[in-house]
């Protein structure tokens, strides 16, 4: 589809990437002369409406988000074929590139990339919504260690057809917060712990000395009133930290 315009709006300037439900491209609004990303709806799901109605939904709702650790949503047109949507584009790779590109990050680097993590969940999670899909894929990082969170609310769409959440469960389970596998929802202190244990920090700053007892706590302590967490220190406090409070969680927080 690369050269193509769609809604004689928007021209395809490259192929992203294709995620399970778009095709993701760099494209030009040719009316505001501006660079956009758009995702395209893939060709099995573009006449699925139960997905179509959960797809609505979910973008309905993420056009009350404005942070600027969320991709702005800019249009969205379900009755085109294909049915597409428009967003911010955003410079940057995805955290899983970063890593495999440059890791290990420095201490500081690693909890500045945590700290915009948890802004944008604490965006989300203040609309009143979920991510649902928090992984290294969706996390992109910019210059001077900018982030954005991509793929807000996916989770519930993917539900919407059987064969599409058996394969977004096999890719996301690793990352999933505990919680909702007790059939709890998720909360921004879980999103970032199981980041930084799972993925993000384990790899990004390894060999830096830090126990698994101080890596959730290093991404929670920004939000000292996280709901059900309890205040810890770290038993390996490096001296940079030492300035900060810290609130971590015990068990699965």
């Amino acid at each position: 589809m690369t050269g193509n315009v769609l809604a004689a709006r928007y021209e395809l300037i490259e192929q992203l990437a294709e995620g399970l439900l778009f095709h993701v491209y760099r494209a030009r609004d040719l009316s505001r002369s501006r660079v956009v990303t758009l995702k395209a709806l893939r060709a099995p799901y573009a006449q699925n409406r139960p997905l179509l109605d959960a797809l609505q939904m979910t973008l309905d709702a993420r056009r009350r988000l404005r942070h600027p650790n969320l991709p702005e949503l800019y249009e969205v047109d379900l009755e085109a074929q294909p049915p597409f949507l428009v967003e911010e584009f955003v410079r940057g790779l995805d955290l899983a590139t970063r890593i495999r590109r440059t890791a290990p990050f420095t201490v500081p680097i690693a909890v500045e990339i945590m700290i915009g993590v948890v802004e944008g969940l604490q965006a989300v999670h203040s609309a009143g919504l979920t991510h649902g899909d928090l992984r290294p894929a969706n996390i992109i990082v910019g210059s001077e260690w900018r982030v954005w969170l991509n793929g807000v609310g996916m989770r519930g769409v993917y539900r919407a057809e059987p064969g599409l959440a058996a394969a977004h469960e096999a890719r996301a389970a690793a990352y999933t917060a505990p919680e909702l596998f007790r059939g709890g929802a998720p909360s921004v202190a879980s999103g970032g712990a199981v980041m930084v244990s799972r993925k993000s920090f384990n790899t990004s700053t390894r060999n830096r000395g830090l126990s698994p007892t101080g890596r959730p706590a290093i991404c929670a302590w920004r939000y000292n009133s996280s709901p059900g967490c309890e205040t810890v220190t770290p038993p390996d406090q490096t001296p940079w930290l030492k300035p900060f409070t810290w609130t971590g969680a015990t068990g699965t927080c």
